[in-house]
């Protein structure tokens, strides 16, 4: 069989290629580019769109001139073919995600928004557990200042420059300090939270709900997309045996 690839001085061909990328698990990344180039090939793509899709490109790429243009191409060493391949798979990827999920994103934005809400907290984080029960009881007899019993306990390296984490996703805390967030009021400290090994109280400083804008409408339309093509790969590699075959059917 004739060589396709040489490295270094071994000269690789299609049969040595294909156990390779079982051996440097390479496979997921190639379905995913064929799966993604299947999906899109029968979205549109006219004249007028490559236009304005390139135009979109050049404004916020700030290329505002040919010169300019036949710079940032050369530091990148690319030719204007390949940058109007790359225009256009992402105009056409961006069109299919929108008409595959575009009509769920409300329903699926109000099934996520309790994980997207943000919060701002305080906590104080220790490692003994009769040293949290004396901290909280401080707290509940208001001898101390939560703000102050933060600096002077807490353990974690990031709380000693700041005692305020956030604003975060409640989707991205640990499920147990974001269930005593959510119980308490905002200035409210919790009761002591149990996370491994370490005590946490935490005190809600400021909630901020998530809105459904153009930037979180992208998100979870990448998300979802992620999901998918994620979901196909699996499944293709689950009923066939692409380190043992040289051609695989991605549909079937």
């Amino acid at each position: 069989m004739n060589t396709i690839l040489k490295v270094g001085q071994e000269a690789l061909t299609a049969d040595a290629i294909v156990p390779l990328l079982s051996k440097y698990q390479m496979w997921p990344q190639l379905l995913e580019g064929v799966l993604i180039d299947q999906a899109i090939a029968s979205m549109s793509y006219t004249l007028i769109e490559k236009k304005n899709a390139l135009q979109s490109f050049y404004t916020k790429a700030q290329l505002d001139s040919v010169e300019n243009r036949q710079e940032w191409l050369q530091q990148r060493d690319i030719t204007m073919g390949q940058l109007e391949q790359w225009v256009e798979k992402n105009y056409r990827l961006t069109k299919f995600k929108a008409i595959v999920w575009g009509a769920m994103i409300e329903d699926h934005f109000n099934q996520c928004k309790p994980d997207l809400n943000q919060v701002i907290y305080s906590s104080i984080q220790v490692d003994d557990k009769a040293l949290a029960l004396d901290i909280h009881s401080r707290l509940q007899n208001n001898t101390d200042d939560f703000s102050e019993l933060a600096e002077r306990y807490s353990q974690s390296p990031i709380i000693r420059s700041t005692i305020v984490k956030g604003p975060v996703e409640l989707g991205h805390i640990h499920p147990e300090i974001s269930h005593a967030l959510l119980d308490s009021g905002v200035g409210q400290f919790s009761s002591i939270i149990e996370v491994g090994d370490q005590f946490m109280i935490v005190r809600l400083e400021e909630v901020r709900p998530a809105e459904l804008n153009d930037r979180m409408r992208q998100r979870l339309l990448d998300e979802l997309f992620e999901e998918w093509v994620d979901d196909q790969v699996n499944n293709i590699l689950a009923r066939s045996r692409p380190h043992d075959e040289a051609v695989i059917n991605f549909w079937n």
